[in-house]
């Protein structure tokens, strides 16, 4: 009896036994594959395919003049080019503010092909306002004479110098170094802080001890506070070297 040889034709060929038990098959393709079992994928996109596909009777799916001929196996298909959009046998200038490229609160604008334009918010730029602008560096910040300027992710901070209060940008004043302070209702400014006391109403300074079990401030001696010349702040506010005393103490008598 003959053998059926019709079982190796792959990706849904159709086989022919050649009968006379020669063992021997022919495999009929679809379209799409080739080869002696269809085991091999036919690309349509090879500049050769055409003529191929022509004399076979199919005709190569005609793509938009802004898309390419992509080879899948066993098909094609057309891609738009990078910048356009659509199924590629119809391609449209792609929105390239589509998937938000602008950061950190950045405008985008669409520009043409492959094109966008962010308009960064303050604090911020480069091409896609992804680069923190140093307003410190830059010298464009607003702080008082006597605060420090502190960059932050897409702004700044203004700090006042040691021995100085508020709130850094309007206003830094003197304070007293010989008295320590509670901050007042609203922590973010500086004009109600509260002067700290003990139990007895005693000032508590520097130069002293305080029992925090007994609420007692024990004073070891007097407390002068001296503001430097405006020279040595000057100074000090550039790293240059300087000395600055906050607090003097002298022994307690007796």
């Amino acid at each position: 009896m003959d053998r059926d040889d019709c079982h190796k034709c792959a990706n849904g060929g159709t086989c022919y036994d050649l009968g006379g038990r020669t063992g021997l098959f022919t495999c009929e393709c679809v379209f799409g594959w080739e080869g002696d079992t269809c085991e091999r994928d036919f690309d349509e996109c090879h500049p050769s395919s055409e003529e191929v596909m022509s004399a076979n009777g199919h005709t190569l799916m005609e793509c938009d003049t802004h898309a390419q001929c992509a080879n899948t196996p066993g098909s094609y298909g057309c891609e738009c080019d990078a910048g356009y959009t659509g199924d590629g046998l119809a391609c449209v200038d792609a929105d390239d503010c589509e998937f938000t490229p602008c950061n950190n609160g950045g405008t985008c604008m669409d520009c043409g092909i492959l094109c966008f334009v962010c308009d960064c918010t303050a604090g911020w730029r480069g091409r896609s306002c992804q680069e923190d602008w140093d307003e410190c560096k830059l010298g464009i910040h607003t702080c008082h004479n006597d605060a420090q300027c502190s960059n932050t992710p897409g702004s700044y901070e203004c700090i006042c110098d040691e021995g100085y209060s508020g709130d850094g940008f309007s206003f830094c004043v003197d304070v007293d170094d010989c008295v320590e302070y509670l901050p007042g209702e609203d922590p973010a400014i500086y004009t109600d802080d509260i002067v700290r006391v003990d139990a007895d109403g005693n000032y508590l300074t520097p130069c002293g001890s305080y029992d925090e079990a007994q609420d007692l401030f024990y004073k070891h001696g007097e407390c002068i506070t001296w503001t430097p010349p405006t020279s040595l702040r000057a100074r000090a506010r550039r790293g240059g070297p300087t000395t600055t005393a906050t607090a003097m103490s002298t022994s307690a008598v007796g």
